[in-house]
Formats: C-alpha cells, sequence, structure tokens
C-alpha cells in the first residue's frame, strides 16, 4: 500500500519547501510507487474540482481521501464501467465521523460497487409482501370497490416493488462480481459526532474503531 498526501497553497517564508504542479510531481511520484504497490491512496487537501480532474488522469489511483469542505459528505466514483478511483470525504469542523469499509481485490479491472446492509433474501421477502398487498388491493377493486384511493395504493405498492427488486437485482450482481475478483468492494457510514467534538466520548468512540480494526487485521 502506498499513501501519497497532495495540498496547494503559497511556501511560508523562509521554508525549504517547494511547491510544484500537481500534474508533475504527482506523475512522477505515481510512475515509481506503481510498480510496487498494488494498493495507492491520495490524501487530498484540493478541491474537489481538482479531485475529480485528478482522478481521471490518474487512474492508477485507487481512492482519494478529500478534506474539501464544501461538499460535506460525499462517496464517489467516475465511471462504474471502469476501474477509477473512489472519492471519499467527510463534512469539516470534526462534526461527523466518516467509517469506510473495503474489500480490496488488487486484481479487480471493473472498478467499484457499494455494498448494501440488506441481504437479497431479506428484499426478496419484502418483495414477497408487497405482492401480496397489491393482490388484496387489486381483488378489491375488481370487485367494485369504489374506494377512491384503492388505484392511487396499487400504483404505489407497483412501485415499490419495482425498486425493490431493482436493489435486490444491484445487489445480487455486486456480489457476483466480486466473487469473480473484477470489482472491489466499498460500504460508508457517516456518524454524527456527539456530545461536541473534543469531548472523552470522541476518543473513546475512536478507540474502539481502531480496536476493531486492529481484530481485524490480526485475523
Amino acid at each position: 500500500m502506498a499513501i501519497i498526501g497532495i495540498t496547494g497553497g503559497e511556501v511560508p517564508a523562509g521554508s525549504d519547501f517547494t511547491i510544484a504542479d500537481w500534474k508533475t510531481s504527482l506523475h512522477n511520484e505515481l510512475t515509481a510507487l506503481e510498480k510496487k504497490s498494488d494498493l495507492l491512496l491520495l490524501l487530498s487537501s484540493l478541491k474537489m474540482e481538482e479531485n475529480i480532474e485528478i482522478a481521471g488522469k490518474f487512474p492508477a489511483i485507487d481512492m482519494v481521501v478529500s478534506t474539501c469542505g464544501e461538499y460535506g459528505n460525499t462517496t464517489k466514483f467516475l465511471d462504474q464501467a471502469r476501474h477509477t478511483p473512489l472519492l471519499i470525504q467527510v463534512a469539516g469542523e470534526g462534526r461527523m465521523l466518516g467509517q469506510l469499509q473495503i474489500t480490496w481485490q488488487p486484481a479487480a479491472k471493473d472498478g467499484w460497487r457499494e455494498l448494501q446492509d440488506e441481504s437479497p433474501e431479506t428484499l426478496q421477502q419484502r418483495i414477497n409482501t408487497a405482492r401480496q398487498r397489491t393482490a388484496l388491493l387489486e381483488k378489491k377493486l375488481e370487485a367494485g370497490d369504489e374506494n377512491e384511493n384503492l388505484i392511487p395504493k396499487i400504483n404505489r405498492e407497483k412501485r415499490l416493488i419495482a425498486q425493490l427488486e431493482s436493489r435486490r437485482q444491484q445487489i445480487v450482481e455486486t456480489g457476483k462480481l466480486i466473487t469473480q475478483k473484477r470489482v472491489n468492494g466499498f460500504s460508508v457510514r457517516f456518524r454524527k459526532i456527539l456530545p461536541k467534538p473534543g469531548s472523552q466520548e470522541i476518543i473513546r468512540l475512536i478507540d474502539r474503531i481502531a480496536e476493531k480494526i486492529e481484530r481485524v487485521s490480526s485475523h
């Protein structure tokens, strides 16, 4: 794994730092690191527009973790049909905690897919229940029930069924692609930090997450 940090701004007076255009410096660094690492992570404090430009120019980058405060909680990938970087950031001012989990497969060439908490089986149960409700409503309509809300209710149930079926199909397809090692999977949660940032509760929450990561890594 290789981690690169990139930022913008002016060189502080009297410092030994040199600031170069990321278009040149990033290209040089990636050329050297791409052959040594199977996972390239870019930490960026640039604006989202520049991060998107970077993602388009450098598909060798696998993830861009951004600190652009203008966009709040954001997760996106530019092209689901091919491997492009996953862009993610959390809202600023320490008010939110972003938790990212990935299923990483170095040989995957078909990009990222978002993993869902729901299982195909659970969704199928909801679909079956919605179909039963629809059938009952349609029987009432066929029997001459003049309730004016029947048709809108039937249409709502049919829209719900279509949405659930689409979601279930996406989950099944994602599972197949991950099993075939064609895609990488990710899930992200943004949790509001309460009480306010700076409290001991935040420290305990971060410690618990660190302990979970350590347990998973040890296996």
